[in-house]
């Protein structure tokens, strides 16, 4: 699922980069235009391939984003004939499918495609691609500049040319010539060792060879060399040179051209940079890391030995960027990347036998995650140790700004061969150990397992299902009863969403709720909720059921989106329902995530006249402190408390304590997951008249919820006018006459 991208993009040539977003899908190329066009690119889009040839043409975009697969003109041929066209044959262009074989990505590449990703995309992600992707164009279009403006200087003056007598080893060189190896212009000739002196380092050899092999062999000379000239900093050079034909009398010589190209080897050092290596850390990127990992993967096949890859997600990193700034947060990734390099310093195998001195088998993904491989390991488990001096190592404090912070992060490891025999593979099983380490309190390191990814294709059935659950008429509400116990009299009723899967069955809301927040469906998802309760409600009050109040779950992520939840304020309006008739529960946990939002959103909510309630009160770990914080109408007690209230003393005076608080505070407390009438009495004893439970009534549907409603409201006006007749006093609370709500215990409540 595509999400938000603050990243903003480098304007081309004093404007903004002008994007063509090519896709068949609807939704996803209306996704992908909003990400980018947030970001600030402008944006044009193309439904199919003709119609994406025909935009190119004519607007000459900075950028396309093409998906591969679509009716009649593919991708492919889109591409192919885009890089026959001079106008568009270098325009930097994104392949997206749903693809993901080496024949694709193969194919790909071979007909000109810049960069390739498979769908779906994170907009984080493609954020980075675009920006990464136009910075390079521009970075090209500057070199070419450059070796543009070489060329005509070399038109118009003398490049430095020179001669060597092979036999008396005498040097000359043009005034140019000596002008840029830093000698005196004036020198006339030198010996040849005197030229070689200057050559730095490892080239000094690698120039001798060179030279001989002009002489050997009657070869050209083509050689690039560093040298350090007297008080000047570190200068890249290129000679050129050719055998002269042989005359009578006269020894073997060679002559040529030499050119300083300093800052084209430079240019060419950034765009290696770009495309290679993250900025923020100087680490390998994605790209780079998956090259060298693929080659060690080779490697430890034909040796037989095993590999790790470990991918690393830091905790609550988001806390650091929202309360320092994302300039600290910076600084935080750039440390734990120095320090993860010194700890697998002593593992790193890659450098050593392959020769890439600059190598690092340490990559930073993009935001805060991390990717470390370990080769040449003899027993997998031998990562397990690797992975706590990681967490050690992450552990330690850091100051930042003169902050004491302190990072922790999770670790998901695979095994090459056990977990998997290709990089792809191995990264996608790390990826779902990360998850289930996080599930088991972050902070620690997992191994996959075969039943891990049983879960994660479980999940991953769920979110792929989840996107389309509405249009498919999947989704339901049932709704459960709220009593007054002491006066038998119907509150009203809470609104709960139930998923009926065509394959899965039914899927409880503690898995789905979750993957929606994850994936930005929950808004639509309440939005769902709050207008089917709210026709729900008005088709009661046509029946005469007007005092009953209806209560709505809300998820606090969309306190953290303001305009949203103000537009979704607005659903009880357009449905003819007075907001006081509306009740919004938020969890306690969920304030624990969003304080400061709910700061806002609340006082807003109950400006506009809606009520609201804390759900599973007693859980979280600064109760009071939100009672303090945030005006309530209602507590919701958790049900673990009432659980065991009968035979626990303490639950006994958690619960009094809880109720005398609320009613000391002007909230009602309401009693959740009331399954027995040794609990119910107990409550009345306690002060707590409002239950809710499977005692009390089961969720139903709308149907049924409403049948039971009209017999209720028709039982209760008799009773009352049979009473003022006979002019007897009420029953006592513990002699309530079981009505149509009271039905027997089934199964527990799955909300």
């Amino acid at each position: 699922m595509i999400c938000r991208c603050m990243s903003q993009p480098e304007a081309l040539t004093g404007r903004q980069p002008l994007i063509l977003v090519a896709d068949d899908d609807f939704v996803m190329r209306c996704m992908m235009s909003a990400v980018l066009r947030e970001s600030g690119y402008d944006i044009v889009e193309a439904e199919d391939g003709i119609q994406a040839l025909d935009i190119a043409r004519s607007r000459q975009p900075d950028m396309i984003v093409l998906d591969l697969v679509m009716p009649g003109l593919d991708g492919f041929e889109v591409c192919e004939r885009l890089r026959a066209d001079e106008h568009l044959a270098e325009t930097p262009v994104l392949v997206l499918t749903g693809l993901d074989d080496t024949v694709a990505i193969r194919r790909a590449f071979e007909i000109g495609a810049t960069d390739f990703a498979t769908k779906p995309l994170s907009a984080p992600l493609l954020c980075h691609r675009a920006k990464f992707m136009l910075r390079t164009v521009e970075v090209t279009r500057e070199l070419r500049e450059s070796e543009s403006r070489l060329a005509d200087a070399q038109r118009l003056a003398r490049i430095g040319n020179w001669e060597w007598d092979v036999k008396t080893g005498t040097f000359t060189g043009s005034p140019e010539a000596y002008g840029v190896l830093g000698l005196d212009r004036g020198a006339g000739s030198i010996h040849v060792t005197q030229l070689r002196e200057l050559v730095s380092g490892n080239d000094s050899a690698r120039i001798e060879q060179a030279l001989e092999s002009v002489v050997t062999t009657s070869s050209n000379l083509d050689a690039g060399f560093k040298t350090g000239l007297p008080g000047s900093r570190e200068r890249h050079f290129h000679i050129l040179g050719k055998t002269l034909p042989r005359q009578p009398g006269i020894g073997l010589r060679v002559a040529g051209t030499i050119q300083d190209v300093t800052e084209r080897t430079h240019a060419e050092n950034r765009i290696k940079s770009l495309a290679y290596f993250d900025g923020l850390t100087g680490l390998p990127n994605r790209l780079y890391f998956t090259e060298r990992v693929r080659l060690a993967i080779s490697m430890a096949s034909r040796r037989q030995t095993k590999l790790a890859l470990l991918l690393i997600d830091l905790d609550n990193f988001k806390g650091i960027n929202d309360t320092l700034g994302h300039g600290a947060g910076d600084q935080v990734l750039r440390e734990v990347g120095a320090r993860l390099r010194n700890v697998v310093r002593d593992y790193d195998t890659f450098a050593r036998e392959s020769g890439h001195d600059d190598f690092c088998p340490v990559a930073r993904l993009g935001g805060d995650e991390f990717l470390v491989a370990i080769g040449d390991l003899e027993f997998g488990e031998q990562a397990g140790s690797i992975a706590n001096r990681l967490l050690e190592a992450m552990r330690a404090p850091l100051i930042v700004d003169s902050n004491e912070l302190f990072v922790a992060g999770t670790i998901g490891i695979s095994i090459f061969p056990n977990d998997g025999t290709d990089f792809e593979e191995l990264f996608k099983n790390a990826d779902v150990a990360l998850y289930h380490a996080k599930d088991a309190g972050r902070d620690n390191a997992e191994y996959f397992s075969a039943s891990m990814n049983e879960s994660a294709v479980y999940r991953m059935m769920i979110e792929t299902s989840l996107r389309r659950s509405l249009e498919r008429g999947e989704m339901s509400l049932v709704y459960q009863p709220q009593l007054d116990i002491v006066a038998d009299r119907l509150l009203g009723v809470e609104a709960l969403l139930r998923w009926s899967h065509p394959e899965l069955g039914d899927i409880s809301p503690t898995r789905f709720i979750p993957v929606a927040e994850k994936i930005g469906l929950i808004a639509p998802l309440t939005e769902f909720v709050l207008r089917t309760a709210c026709r729900q409600m008005h088709e009661w009050h046509l029946l005469g059921l007007t005092e009953m109040r209806m209560a709505v779950n809300i998820s606090a992520q969309l306190f953290r989106q303001p305009a949203l939840l103000e537009e979704l304020s607005e659903v009880p309006h357009a449905c003819g329902i007075d907001p006081s008739m509306l009740e919004f529960e938020i969890t306690e946990t969920a304030l624990l995530d969003t304080p400061e939002a709910a700061e806002r959103a609340l006082p807003m909510l109950r400006n506009k006249g809606y009520r609201i309630a804390l759900d599973d009160f007693g859980v979280g770990y600064s109760s009071l402190s939100h009672l303090r914080r945030f005006a309530l109408d209602t507590l919701k007690i958790d049900r673990s408390f009432i659980h065991d209230l009968v035979d626990g003393v303490r639950e006994i005076q958690i619960v009094s304590a809880l109720v005398d608080l609320a009613h000391s505070l002007g909230i009602t407390p309401v009693a959740e997951g009331i399954e027995c009438e040794s609990q119910r009495d107990l409550l009345v004893e306690k002060g707590c008249r409002v239950m809710q439970g499977y005692l009390i009534g089961m969720p139903l549907p709308a149907e049924e919820t409403t049948a039971l409603l009209v017999k209720r409201f028709r039982v209760v006006n008799q009773c009352a006018l049979h009473l003022q007749s006979a002019r007897v006093r009420a029953p006592s609370p513990k002699a309530v006459p079981r009505d149509a709500w009271h039905v027997r215990r089934h199964a527990p409540d799955i909300r």
